[in-house]
């Protein structure tokens, strides 16, 4: 039967207000009876009747408007698909600016006039034009410029809440589509919003108090736990998180209400969804005889129990249970839970809030004093007035006030408490205060602190172990929508090919934002992955160097997109030229803030061509955009250093490395890997090959000589420093240290003349000719060049170990599990084989 109304509606052509209202009535009835009999869902008979509206809509705009001209938005419940018998039709009329727009007004106006008719008890609709931009100031036709201006310029709050469900309906689609797709950014904001709570609250409040309080009258709509509420839910989730989930914007409500899951806590039966479609059966069954009426009364009774099948007793059971369930969700959305801490006020005494800091355990409290004052000063345009009713009912006056309230002070008052429960407490509250200034005035963020206090929690504890975090988050405070949504991100890049189809037609600009972004959330989301589950070092590397690939290859495809006009995604882009990781990079031992050793080779056209590709490719690797910066480039360890060309042809890169190269610009290659393309054979084969050719005929005494002399710069001139007093040790330099088993490692490579394995592999290479351990006294100095990183955000070159330092030691066996005894076994391990193999 519902494909036979389908087809109808489909089909039917209507020329005249008398046709509409006539197969208005005749399909609704037919609708009815279906859905009375349960023979569609009610989510398939507000879908249809929406069908209906918007079918008359279109036909009238052919009969009686310049179709092609003009565009029909649908709002509210008309534009999600769920109009009911009561329903306003929310629309605005949109104008293509090349329109005529005096002869459009007026043929509106007649459309609205003649189709607002009543023909005795039966009507058509009632048009409600007030959502349009401007509301009822504005002109009845909008154009679509005007359209665009307004809401990207004036645009406020409320607006973003009728936009959310907005849609074209009905006339020129496409005009209405083009301009809705412009103002996205405005409805859905990039980063995640909780200043859109705060205004849904207001319009909730000033809604509760029109509402009769008799608790034997339940409005469906209006009431705690009726449709407006769950309404209002789904709204707050769309504007928070739909900038960053693309999902969210979907206009049906029962469709999010599925998709919203994943953000609200709604494990127990019955679902929000199952709420809200019950909600709306009742809403319809008591409009049939009452359009307008939201009012649960005695006489609705009969047919509801009639409907459901179940006594009076088991409907209002059921009724509670819902709308219990949905003021619980209502509630958790839209109120923050009291705090356990004491509110600092603009009123306290310096006095008192020492006492309260030395209470907390604060060791520098005249520091947590200055910060608190200064984060009071930065943040005392949150300040917000209210107005407020006071009435005296001894003197019979009722008057409205105005009201000061700072909603800072909470925040502030969170931010003092839980960096108290921080491993450095003076530590923690120093980074909220600089993420603050970093914040600046962008209210976003200041709510989604002040409504998420686990979030704070969170930035509290691991500011207090990681200065890498802290930094982070100071130099990009919008990533604290990443870490808020840390559990439902991937932590591995996207497919590639994926990614490149979404950007591919954005601006280089753009697409270089996109690839920061990416980066950005990618290294957050393991960091904080790391802080938490503490990963093992090598697969932080593995990782890190994952996403760098990522940054790489779809550089390489902006740079193919605008130096040589071919765009397409790294996979499917067939150039001739290669890009070779070396360096840490190379054989993936990458940690946070490590930079990228490249080489650049090609296999046809000029060198001239592919060194003007390989600068563009640099530029658009390294700049920094809005949204950070991109890989810092290493390119010394190219064949000649700085001396050389930037881009080598293959055959060139042979000559080098088998004729003139020295030992010392050898060795890199023996860290190689190919990053650009993703697989290619060929490729591999010729590195391979040149590795062989450049190390086969080398004198191994030579090379133990030439190790020998560097190992002896280095630990004279940058093994160890003196800080106030204080012998520090340099983790790669020292005797014993990192280079020591890089060079073990290579040595032992070199002389067995296996040039196809990864560093990795060279080092259980290295163990198993000399019968020694050398993989664990690796693992646990990589382990403190990792902790020394994400705790102190050194550059990788400047690691120096404290051997006396008590706390560090403490700290380390704590989240590494690395004892001060096991590092000097370790170095002294290695210095015991290094003497022995190449000798100091």
């Amino acid at each position: 039967m519902i494909e036979e109304l389908s087809k109808e509606l489909e089909e039917v052509e209507i020329k005249s207000f008398e046709e509409a209202i006539e197969f208005k009535y005749l399909f609704q009835e037919k609708l009815v009876e279906l859905w009375l009999n349960h023979k569609i869902s009610t989510e398939t008979f507000l879908e249809q009747l929406t069908k209906m509206y918007e079918k008359i809509l279109d036909e009238l705009s052919k009969a009686i408007l310049d179709y092609e001209k003009i565009c029909i938005i649908g709002f509210g419940k008309l534009g999600a698909g769920e109009i009911n018998f009561s329903s306003d039709l929310d629309i605005c009329f949109i104008a293509s600016s090349q329109s005529d727009e005096e002869k459009i007004t007026k043929d509106v106006r007649k459309f609205v006039n003649i189709t607002s008719q009543r023909k005795g008890e039966r009507f058509l609709w009632r048009l409600d034009l007030d959502l349009r931009p401007g509301g009822k100031s504005s002109p009845i036709v909008i154009t679509d410029k005007f359209f665009t201006w307004y809401y990207l310029n004036l645009g406020k709050t409320d607006d973003r809440y009728a936009l959310i469900r907005a849609r074209p309906v009905a006339g020129n689609r496409k005009l209405g589509e083009e301009i809705l797709k412009e103002i996205e950014p405005f409805v859905f904001r990039k980063y995640l919003d909780f200043s859109a709570i705060e205004r849904l609250k207001e319009i909730k409040v000033a809604i509760s108090r029109h509402l009769r309080r008799d608790e034997k009258i339940f409005d469906v709509k209006y009431s705690e736990g009726g449709i407006r509420e769950v309404e209002f839910v789904v709204f707050a989730n769309q504007l928070i998180f739909g900038g960053k989930d693309e999902r969210l914007r979907e206009k049906k409500t029962t469709k999010i209400l599925e998709m919203l899951k994943q953000y609200i806590k709604d494990e127990t039966y019955p679902s929000l969804k199952d709420c809200y479609i019950f909600l709306r059966e009742i809403e319809s069954l008591i409009q049939l005889d009452e359009e307008q009426r939201f009012t649960v009364e005695q006489k609705d009774i009969p047919k509801i129990t009639e409907f459901y099948r179940i006594s009076e007793q088991e409907f209002f059971e059921r009724l509670n249970l819902v709308r219990q369930k949905v003021q619980k969700i209502f509630e958790e959305t839209f109120e923050v839970e009291v705090p356990e801490y004491k509110i600092i006020t603009e009123n306290s005494a310096p006095d008192d809030i020492k006492r309260y800091l030395n209470e907390l355990g604060y060791e520098d409290i005249e520091s947590a004093l200055q910060i608190i004052n200064s984060l009071r000063e930065k943040t005392l345009f949150l300040k917000e007035k209210k107005r407020i009713s006071v009435a005296d009912f001894s003197a019979k006056t009722f008057e409205i006030k105005t009201e000061e309230l700072n909603v800072s002070e909470k925040l502030i008052s969170s931010l003092v408490w839980y960096s108290a429960k921080s491993p450095d407490k003076n530590s923690s509250l120093s980074f909220f205060h600089s993420l603050i200034k970093s914040i600046g005035k962008r209210r976003g963020f200041y709510f989604l602190l002040m409504k998420n206090e686990k979030l704070v929690e969170i930035l509290a504890k691991l500011s207090g172990i990681s200065r890498l975090f802290a930094n982070y988050l100071i130099n990009h405070p919008e990533s604290l929508d990443v870490i808020f949504l840390s559990y439902q991100h991937s932590p591995e890049p996207p497919d590639e090919d994926d990614f490149w189809e979404k950007v591919k037609g954005e601006s280089e600009e753009e697409v270089m934002n996109e690839i920061r972004r990416e980066k950005k959330e990618k290294i957050l989301i393991l960091l904080l992955q790391d802080l938490s589950e503490n990963i093992e070092f090598d697969e932080v590397s593995k990782r890190i160097c994952r996403i760098y690939d990522f940054v790489v290859r779809e550089t390489v495809s902006l740079t193919a997109r605008e130096k040589l006009k071919i765009n397409l995604p790294p996979s499917k882009l067939s150039i001739p030229f290669s890009i070779i990781a070396l360096g840490k990079y190379g054989s993936e031992e990458a940690i946070y803030g490590s930079d990228v050793d490249l080489l650049f080779t090609f296999s046809e056209g000029s060198q001239e061509e592919w060194i003007r590709f390989a600068q563009k490719f640099i530029v658009f690797l390294t700049s920094k955009t809005k949204e950070g910066s991109g890989l810092e480039v290493d390119m010394r360890l190219r064949p000649s250093g700085h001396a050389g060309p930037l881009a080598i042809s293959t055959k060139s890169l042979e000559e080098f490395y088998t004729k003139s190269a020295n030992i010392w610009q050898k060795i890199p290659i023996l860290k190689s890997r190919i990053v650009f393309p993703k697989e290619s054979k060929t490729i591999e084969h010729e590195i391979q090959k040149i590795k062989k050719m450049a190390f086969e005929s080398i004198d191994i005494s030579e090379i133990k000589e030439s190790f020998k002399e560097l190992k002896r710069k280095s630990s004279e001139k940058l093994s160890t420093k003196f800080v106030n007093g204080k012998k520090l040790l340099n983790l790669k330099y020292i005797e014993g240290g990192l280079q020591d088993i890089e060079l073990i490692s290579h040595f032992i490579q070199i002389k067995e003349k296996k040039f196809d394995i990864s560093f990795s592999d060279s080092i259980k290479l290295a163990e198993k000719v000399l019968g020694v351990e050398l993989k664990k006294p690796y693992e646990i100095m990589r382990k403190i060049e990792k902790y020394t990183k994400i705790k102190s955000d050194f550059p990788l070159e400047d690691i120096w170990i404290d051997l006396e330092d008590r706390r560090f030691w403490e700290e380390i066996s704590k989240v590494e599990r690395v004892s001060k005894d096991e590092f000097e076994s370790a170095i002294k391990k290695v210095k015991e084989i290094f003497s022995k193999v190449i000798g100091y």
